[in-house]
């Protein structure tokens, strides 16, 4: 028997405004998770690393999408 979800994805570049998007909802009372890409940049960070040292040369800003994932 196949379980229908209400899943989201939120994918785009930095500062795209994904943390802001998912801050939002849990505030609504929606269920989140981290963000995977932010926690990797804060562990860099908190091992002494810049920003910079992390982002690949040719980084550009994405625009933010929202996409459900198809169960």
């Amino acid at each position: 028997m196949q379980r229908k979800t209400n899943w989201y994805v939120i994918t785009g570049g930095l500062s795209s405004g994904k943390i802001t998007t998912v801050n939002l909802h849990k505030e609504r009372g929606y269920i989140t998770t981290f963000e995977p890409a932010r926690h990797s940049l804060d562990t860099q960070h908190l091992k002494g690393k810049t920003t910079e040292d992390v982002l690949p040369l040719d980084y550009r800003p994405n625009s933010l999408q929202i996409s459900p994932i198809k169960t």
